[in-house]
């Protein structure tokens, strides 16, 4: 809604509270709340999209409801403002240093409100949730803000919006809008409204008159240029103005959920330099079927253009306040030098300057490709057994298809060891890939993850094919190396690997890191890629694996520059962004912003230099913009300081990114650079928070929203997701889909054995028998009990280990092989692979299915009451069957939950709250549990989902049902009573 004028809204309002009273239609209502208004408003100018979301909902019921807005929102998007208005009173979000904010959110948590606003929901998506509570027949009316940034991949821009309004939407749309040159008086103005109500026009001219309660008063003495008084009720909108100075070449509107019916909705229009797309279903439009009450708007909603470029490189500039009325259209002038005669006339450079800020694209189009140098780094571990391996396989395969008979190229494969195809970049002639093809066929898996093993040879092959000389000098050489899990043999300290490839590169090539599924350790991932001048990415786990991977293939296919440096003038310019980018691939754009030292300057010269496949590329873009005095007259389309916030939306994500790799004072330094700009822009960032206040009555308290990271938040812990019990016994059941984890304690007596894991498929089970405390504990109300012996086995390989806290049997048909924890042993025999790290952990796999790592906890030995025990974490779960069953094992399978009613618990500090899952309503506590993998000792707190008496209405059956009468003797005939 646009709101100019007060007394507009009070005509609009007087006649929707007329037509509502005709209009009730039951299966708007769910739940005894109706959503009457949906709507999505953005703005993009000069690629940076400012989104707005309003939705607007009533209480139709007769008693106190609570109203939820979930929104799903870009994760390379920052929210900047978030209101509630109810009953006419707003409640604001305020945006505050994330350590002041844990404050508040301890505080919240004492009245039964839990953290954690904003959760990662999908691969592009986080998702913000917020509730509040609300009388009968009241209103309430949520708005979000969020701006982004645009990237440009395969020669596009992409805008992405998540559609998911859960229930039918009204469609009802009054819209007001008067536009002149110049400005206007009102009094005399005839206002005619028009309103689409189901199909049919209306103009209720008289009807609106007959109202007593219609005010009379005049609109306004004087409003700007083109007045738009806008009033969506009762509808569902998607709503786009693109604003971009260069001009827009193509406009393209999808999305995943549009029928044919729908197709004709998406109104689409550009010309010259503005672009407007909308979508307003009708409520029939809504329906999955005629009669039917749910809606099929579920799905993406993505908008992609392009810009002219009839220039190499785009400097927009933007000016003081008193010199903006003079911003007219671009004047570029280009200066060629070099070799690269044709420059002047490449397409794609922009420059624009406002209020002492500048932003620089630069996106040249016609150059000639650069050869490439490419060593692919595939993990082949016993983890990646299955559909992993033969998804990787399948986007090999689709990538030699791609490369180019002027290319270099090479597989390097780890496991326990380290296998090469070629021991030198190999030319990709037709005989040489067709060999390829044949030895990506015969990837298979085995053994454990020599990762340091596998990216030295890998580095080591290509620095040898440069200083010999053999690659082309002006070529672009990438490593590129995908792991699905954390490096257990050779060197497998993360920061040491770290170190050795950063000294191995020395920033000659990027190196970029895919991390396949959830059992990566992404943070090491990430930090070595971007200490080498790459990026890492996750592969989701899915169907669609090969096409990720080679979707990333494809980004980096195509380098056309290297060593492109944007230099300005030093003593004009200070807050500058990234400007030095080891490579430019066909189809993205560079950006470039930063500040004037004098904010009245008003021109601006830039050098570009970069290397390409014939010749040093290099030229000089001038800007005054005093010769261009036109290019933003069309003010309508532009939203405030928009470039001064391009700005420093990308200088904290360009700061964060060299956070993460940063320690010591460097650290120090970068984050108290971000929290100082992200305070000051109001972006919730990884070290803000958005404090949501809500009224004091019907039970509203504070909430926190919190910007998702890879890396754990400060305070709200993101696990690495897997199945677990460790502890006295602690089950943690993860939900990676939400972002969360269940969670249930066992108690038994010291003796009871308990099947973990029972797969009659691949034959694999897990047993674990109690053990208690030294004596028992008096003061105790119940007895600490623990696992001291686990058992696993593969009937079908005839393989049993038995592992205690003093010792590792492994019994292959009739042989025996012991160990001790004092042992340092990698071991690799037929169907299984075992590797033990001297008194902390073991990591075993059989049959190249599920790994498993048991933990030893060792206490102090003259301790009084407490004695060595083991834990067991499940990885690569997902391994095993469907049929898959046990404490641990039902868990295996996709699991899905729904969290209602939180309220205050007996602890102040964990709030209690009702859990919908498999059809059961349980009462539930927010509680912590540990996990010991990485810190023995102390262990890493993990937020959950406690299930009380045993996991009773969780787990299947009840917990006796799991007792079985021996860990190992009888283990692969164990049978649970279900």
């Amino acid at each position: 809604m646009k709101n100019k004028a007060a007394p507009s809204v009070t005509v609009l309002r007087a006649f929707h509270s007329n037509l509502s009273k005709r209009n009730a239609e039951n299966d708007l209502v769910v739940n005894g709340i109706e959503i009457y208004s949906m709507k999505i408003d953005s703005k993009v100018t000069s690629r940076f999209a400012r989104n707005v979301i309003t939705s607007q909902a009533v209480n139709r019921g007769n008693v106190h409801k609570e109203v939820f807005f979930d929104v799903e929102l870009p994760k390379t998007a920052f929210i900047t403002n978030f209101s509630m208005t109810i009953d006419g009173v707003t409640y604001p979000g305020y945006i505050k240093e994330k350590e002041a904010a844990k404050q508040q959110y301890e505080k919240a948590v004492s009245k039964g409100q839990t953290a954690g606003l904003v959760k990662a929901s999908g691969r592009k998506t986080e998702k913000f949730t917020v509730s509040v509570n609300i009388a009968a027949a009241s209103k309430v009316t949520f708005e979000l803000t969020y701006e982004e940034l645009l990237k440009r991949q395969f020669g596009k821009y992409e805008m992405f919006i998540k559609v998911k309004p859960k229930q039918l939407v009204k469609d009802f749309e009054v819209d007001v809008k008067l536009c002149q040159t110049g400005y206007c008086n009102l009094k005399d103005v005839e206002i005619l409204l028009k309103v689409e109500y189901h199909g049919h026009s209306h103009w209720p001219t008289d009807e609106l008159k007959a109202h007593d309660n219609i005010s009379s008063e005049p609109l306004g003495e004087s409003l700007p240029t083109c007045f738009t008084a806008g009033f969506y009720l009762e509808a569902w909108q998607i709503d786009i103005s693109i604003f971009e100075p260069q001009g827009i070449t193509e406009l393209e509107a999808e999305g995943t959920f549009i029928t044919n019916d729908l197709q004709n909705v998406i109104k689409k229009t550009f010309s010259d330099k503005k672009g407007h797309i909308s979508f307003k279903p009708t409520l029939d439009q809504q329906r999955t079927c005629a009669n039917c009450s749910q809606s099929l708007l579920d799905g993406d909603f993505t908008v992609k253009y392009d810009v002219k470029r009839t220039t190499p490189d785009n400097l927009q500039v933007n000016l003081t306040a008193d010199s903006f009325a003079l911003l007219n259209g671009l004047s570029l002038h280009g200066k060629c030098q070099g070799a690269v005669k044709a420059s002047c006339s490449l397409k794609g450079r922009e420059l624009i300057i406002v209020n002492g800020y500048f932003v620089h694209f630069f996106a040249p189009t016609n150059l000639p490709q650069l050869p490439k140098n490419i060593i692919f780094v595939i993990d082949i571990s016993g983890s990646m057994s299955g559909r992993e391996i033969e998804q990787t396989r399948e986007a090999l395969l689709k990538i030699l298809d791609d490369i180019r008979d002027d290319d270099f190229f090479n597989f390097i494969l780890f496991g326990s060891d380290v296998h090469t195809w070629k021991e030198k970049l190999i030319k990709a002639t037709p005989e040489n890939l067709d060999e390829a093809r044949k030895f990506v066929r015969g990837i298979d898996t085995e053994g454990m993850t020599n990762l340091y093993g596998g990216i030295m040879k890998g580095i080591e092959i290509l620095n040898a094919a440069h200083e010999e000389k053999f690659v082309p000098k002006r070529s672009a050489s990438i490593i590129i190396m995908l792991t699905d899990g954390q490096p257990n043999v050779g060197i497998s300290n993360t920061e040491d690997i770290r170190t050795h490839v950063k000294k191995a590169i020395e920033g000659k090539y990027p190196l970029y890191n895919l991390g396949f599924g959830y059992g990566v350790d992404y943070g090491f991932l990430e930090k070595m890629a971007l200490e080498n001048k790459g990026l890492a990415r996750r592969i989701y786990p899915d169907s669609d694996s090969a096409l990720q991977l080679q979707g990333f293939y494809d980004e980096v296919s195509n380098p056309m520059l290297m060593d492109v440096e944007l230099h300005y003038p030093e003593n004009e310019i200070s807050g500058l962004t990234k400007n030095s980018f080891k490579h430019f691939y066909d189809g993205s754009e560079i950006v470039v912003a930063g500040r004037f030292a004098d904010i009245n300057q008003n021109s601006l010269t830039v050098d570009v230099k970069g290397e390409g496949a014939n010749d040093v590329l290099s030229f000089t873009t001038q800007h005054d913009a005093e010769q261009t005095a036109k290019a933003f007259q069309e003010q309508e389309y532009i939203f405030g300081d928009y470039i001064e916030r391009l700005w420093a939306y990308l200088t904290i994500e360009q700061l964060l990114e060299k956070r993460t790799a940063a320690t010591g004072e460097e650290k120090e330094n970068l984050t108290a650079e971000v929290l100082d700009l992200s305070l000051k822009y109001k972006f919730v960032t990884p070290l803000t928070s958005m404090v949501v206040t809500k009224p004091e009555d019907y039970d509203n308290q504070a909430g926190i929203a919190d910007k998702m990271t890879e890396a754990p938040p400060l305070y709200f812990s993101s696990p690495t997701w897997y199945t677990s019990v460790d502890g006295d016994p602690h089950f943690i059941i993860s939900v990676p889909q939400k972002e969360d984890a269940i969670c249930f304690n066992i108690n038994e007596k010291p003796g009871d054995v308990l099947s973990l894991i029972n797969d009659p498929v691949t034959g694999i089970t897990v047993n674990g028998e109690l053990i208690g405390d030294k004596r028992a504990n008096s003061d105790a109300k119940s007895q600490n009990t623990y696992f001291g012996k686990l058992g696993i086995a593969n009937k079908y390989l005839n393989l049993k280990v038995t592992v205690t806290s003093e010792k590792i049997t492994i019994q292959n048909g009739n042989e025996k092989t012991a160990f001790t924890w004092l042992d340092s042993v990698t071991l690799q025999q037929e169907g299984l692979t075992l590797v033990i790290n001297k008194e902390k952990n073991l990591v075993l796999s059989m049959g190249g299915g599920a790994s498993f790592v048991v933990v030893l906890h060792q206490v102090w030995k003259k301790h009084p009451l407490h004695q060595d025990f083991l834990g067991l974490y499940t990885l690569k779960s997902h391994k095993l069957s469907e049929q898959t069953h046990g404490l641990l094992g039902q868990f295996f399978h996709p699991i899905d939950f729904t969290i209602l009613e939180i309220h205050p618990g007996s602890d102040p500090k964990k709030p209690d709250a009702t859990m919908i899952i498999k059809n059961k309503e349980l009462t539930v506590t927010r509680g912590w549990q540990k996990d010991y993998r990485k810190d023995p000792k102390h262990g890493i707190d993990i937020p959950c989902w406690f299930v009380h008496n045993n996991g009773a209405g969780l787990i299947d059956g009840v917990h006796t049902d799991y007792i079985v009468s021996t860990y190992i003797e009888h283990l692969t005939n164990a049978e649970i009573k279900v």
